[in-house]
């Protein structure tokens, strides 16, 4: 099991990863943090020094050089390779590294505490329909529609448009009826 602080760092990494190539990956492959260094530098050494990616970004002065840990440099020059040429066949693996299924940016758009139901309606009702949000999942029957109330549906639809979007220049304000949130909503 990594540790929280091996955890910390290797999101650290992926948001630098996130944040360089304003991808909309589902997935990212990480070093893990138990891999020997040495085993870890050589695979960094190989990958970069064969010019498989293009590793300037983990150099001193780089954008991604923060954190300085060779567990969060080989995490880069994984997802680099990896991202690269998994459509070619080659798996998250390097003997050394594994795949991760969490949004490295860490941001979430939830309702406003502070806004009346009729706005928050209004702006559930914009982002699954014109707005074009996945609000499946908040209908009867479904994973979340419970708890039930326009608050909590207003969160999902909003982080759900936002999410889809955000990249193509969205915001998350619904008319002030939207936050945006660094914390998880999801976790107690």
């Amino acid at each position: 099991m990594a540790s929280h602080g091996s955890v910390v760092f290797a999101m650290v990494t992926l948001l630098c990863i996130f944040i360089n190539f304003k991808s909309s990956y589902a997935e990212w492959c990480v070093a893990n943090p138990h891999a020997k260094v040495s085993d870890l530098q050589e695979s960094i050494d190989s990958t970069c020094g064969h010019r498989y990616v293009d590793c300037s970004a983990i150099q001193p002065n780089g954008p991604c050089y923060e954190p300085n840990t060779i567990v969060d440099h080989a995490s880069y020059v994984f997802n680099l390779e990896w991202q690269k040429h998994k459509k070619e066949g080659v798996i998250c693996d390097f003997g050394l590294a594994f795949r991760v299924e969490v949004d490295p940016n860490g941001q979430w758009c939830i309702s406003n505490s502070n806004a009346s139901d009729d706005v928050l309606q209004k702006g559930i009702d914009w982002a699954c329909g014109a707005g074009g949000a996945d609000c499946s999942a908040i209908q009867p029957n479904q994973p979340c529609f419970v708890p039930n109330t326009v608050a909590d549906h207003a969160s999902y639809a909003f982080n759900s448009y936002w999410q889809k979007n955000k990249k193509q220049g969205a915001t998350c304000d619904f008319s002030g009826a939207a936050q945006q949130v660094s914390n998880d909503p999801t976790t107690p």
